[in-house]
């Protein structure tokens, strides 16, 4: 079908495309490596000061691998993201536990607090560990009601993914709210966002190494030119 043949394009590309960051990841990688490698055999200085001394000698070329790298971690990242991201919708009774996206999803209950220009619901939900029950995180999503529309506008509550869980951002959405012990939500699970916020630090870390000035360079001292000595012969 051609939903089939779509999703075969996808992963392909998808596929395609991280392997050409891999590999432009690895030269990118190898070219830092080998200026440093340099500067410690010419100088005999360690790891530290040998970047330091590389970066210095040549900065702009160092600025734009560095930017290099991080726009290769974004595309990596926007590939994981747009092939792994998903998400499902779950209605669930206050105290119930619903199992959505591998996560067990704890509805806690709905608060409701009135200001001038709108009332908001707040739902308390709970993510758990599946196998271990722990607690990943709260989230509260809620829903604006205003005077004035006749439709609410959500509030989505996210756990932004880190290094130390999995890099994967978690979205919770309040969708309706049936009475105050039942509601309905959508959740949804997005890996590899955080790499594309990293790659986006290292590439402005790279332009401001590429941009940084220049110190003065040491002033030449002019060499001497060589006295030619010249010896006339006298004819007697």
């Amino acid at each position: 079908t051609l939903d089939g043949v779509g999703e075969w394009a996808t992963a392909s590309f998808g596929v395609g495309r991280d392997r050409m960051s891999l590999d432009g990841k690895t030269a990118t990688i190898a070219e830092m490596v080998r200026g440093v490698q340099a500067q410690r055999r010419a100088r005999g200085l360690s790891i530290g000061g040998a970047t330091v001394a590389a970066v210095s000698r040549n900065h702009r070329l160092y600025g734009g691998l560095v930017v290099h790298l991080g726009l290769i971690v974004a595309v990596v990242g926007v590939s994981w993201s747009a092939l792994s991201d998903r998400s499902s919708e779950v209605t669930i009774t206050e105290g119930e536990i619903v199992h959505a996206e591998g996560y067990d999803l704890r509805f806690d209950g709905l608060t409701a607090r009135d200001e001038p220009h709108r009332r908001v619901l707040v739902a308390e939900l709970t993510v758990l560990d599946p196998n271990s029950g722990r607690e990943v995180v709260r989230l509260q999503p809620s829903l604006n009601l205003y005077p004035a529309s006749s439709e609410p506008i959500g509030t989505p509550s996210i756990r932004v993914g880190t290094p130390f869980n999995g890099m994967a951002d978690l979205y919770a959405s309040l969708v309706t709210v049936e009475d105050q012990t039942r509601a309905s939500f959508r959740f949804f699970v997005n890996p590899g966002i955080g790499l594309l916020w990293f790659g986006g630090a290292v590439m402005a870390l790279g332009g401001i190494v590429a941009a940084w000035p220049s110190g003065p360079r040491p002033a030449s001292t002019p060499r001497p030119e060589p006295v030619v000595e010249r010896r006339e012969q006298v004819s007697v």
